[in-house]
């Protein structure tokens, strides 16, 4: 089973465990395959951006569902474990409780959405001046990055990355090279039916 480094870590699996030992009437589950889930559950959880002594807490609630004596002990440490919200700037031994990566990886996101939108605007292309252009590319400042986001979070394959790419450098060619014409039907509902269309395609991410 993983062992982990953190001993407060270790020190919480080793009161639940000695929970669930005295509580065996209300499992029939053997310790050592809940001990293993658990574990496995707090690793997941701790490469996901979790403290572990959060990943530990959550890793609890989840077991909790199968387990009656997880569930008992998850609602007698409960109150304890809610001192661990990230509201809280450190942990009740007085650690600093570092923000999840995912946060900082949604915001970084973010904000390269927000330069694409601003990024014509180095080359001329102003929304008084180009309203068509913002238009058919809306979609387009944006989803890319959602895009990304989905393949950080889910780690697709290969073959659904590459076909979301094609997916997406498609629809900008489209958007930009087809000769529309001012205000025309094809240019109206070329911006309102992309993003559908590319949502739909994110979908498979």
């Amino acid at each position: 089973m993983t062992q982990f480094t953190d001993p407060h870590v270790e020190g919480q699996i080793a009161e639940w465990r000695s929970w669930v030992e005295r509580h065996r009437s209300l499992t029939s589950t053997p310790t050592e395959q809940l001990e293993a889930n658990l574990r496995e559950c707090i690793q997941e959880l701790a490469r996901s951006g979790l403290e572990p002594e959060e990943a530990f807490a959550i890793a609890v609630r989840r077991l909790a569902q199968l387990d009656p004596a997880t569930a008992r002990f998850a609602s007698q440490h409960w109150a304890r474990w809610c001192e661990l919200s990230p509201a809280r700037p450190v942990t009740e031994q007085g650690r600093r409780v570092e923000p999840s990566r995912e946060i900082f990886v949604a915001l970084g996101l973010a904000a390269g959405a927000g330069l694409a939108v601003q990024a014509p605007r180095l080359f001329g292309l102003h929304f008084d001046t180009h309203p068509g252009f913002y238009l058919r590319n809306a979609s387009l400042f944006v989803l890319p990055f959602l895009a990304a986001y989905l393949f950080w979070k889910r780690k697709p394959t290969r073959v659904v990355r590459a076909g979301l790419a094609g997916a997406f450098l498609l629809a900008a060619v489209f958007a930009n090279l087809y000769p529309f014409h001012s205000r025309s039907d094809t240019q109206i509902l070329t911006a309102l039916h992309l993003p559908i269309a590319l949502w739909l395609v994110l979908g498979w991410a």
